[in-house]
């Protein structure tokens, strides 16, 4: 008889461990399918992407790039100004911004226009396709000069130190470019992952 009830509590005892495995299973997936996207959506949020589409379409520029360097310039807030004066969704400085109305025949440009989306969205995509092209499509080169502008970049690329073949960077002097630059990189790979049927 104890025999009996000793076989039976073994038996339960497997029977929970197998239910308990089997509910943790479940809430991994759980976790992984439906909370850990939710979790991570609500952190990397998108948003204007019918303009993010149009206008990266128009300069030849990755829509994912540029919905991470919104999140990263902004967190997409419209009226962004950062402590040096840059402004709206992609951080555009003044005096920038009125080169580029120049560029894409923007007419009696005034610095309020930059809080504007649309323009603030396709001067922003504009001076990536510049910074692109101008790098050769090194997307590290063309974020980094986003952030430090391209004449330092230019000169840290003519540095051997820095770059030995003049294209790409090896060693970047300046601590917030280079966390910069990996951090538009990484959203960049979270964007993609999080909305894949977006663009």
């Amino acid at each position: 008889m104890a025999k009996h009830k000793r076989k039976n509590v073994a038996g339960h005892a497997v029977s929970g461990v197998i239910i308990a495995a089997v509910l943790l299973l479940v809430l991994c997936f759980i976790y992984a399918t439906v909370y850990k996207p939710w979790s991570m959506k609500s952190r990397y949020i998108l948003e204007y992407e019918e303009t993010i589409r149009a206008h990266s379409e128009q300069y030849g520029v990755d829509p994912y790039l540029v919905a991470a360097m919104i999140y990263c310039e902004s967190t997409y807030n419209p009226q962004a100004v950062s402590s040096v004066g840059a402004r709206g969704l992609m951080q555009v400085m003044p005096d920038t911004g009125e080169w580029i109305a120049k560029k894409i025949d923007i007419e009696e440009f005034t610095e309020d226009m930059l809080f504007d989306t649309s323009i603030n969205i396709e001067m922003g995509c504009w001076y990536m396709s510049f910074l692109l092209e101008r790098y050769e499509g090194n997307q590290s080169c063309a974020v980094g000069a986003y952030h430090c502008g391209h004449g330092k970049m230019d000169g840290w690329l003519e540095d051997p130190m820095i770059s030995s073949d003049g294209k790409t960077l090896e060693n970047i002097p300046e601590g917030e470019t280079k966390k910069y630059i990996n951090r538009v990189n990484n959203a960049y790979d979270i964007y993609k992952e999080l909305y894949p049927d977006i663009f």
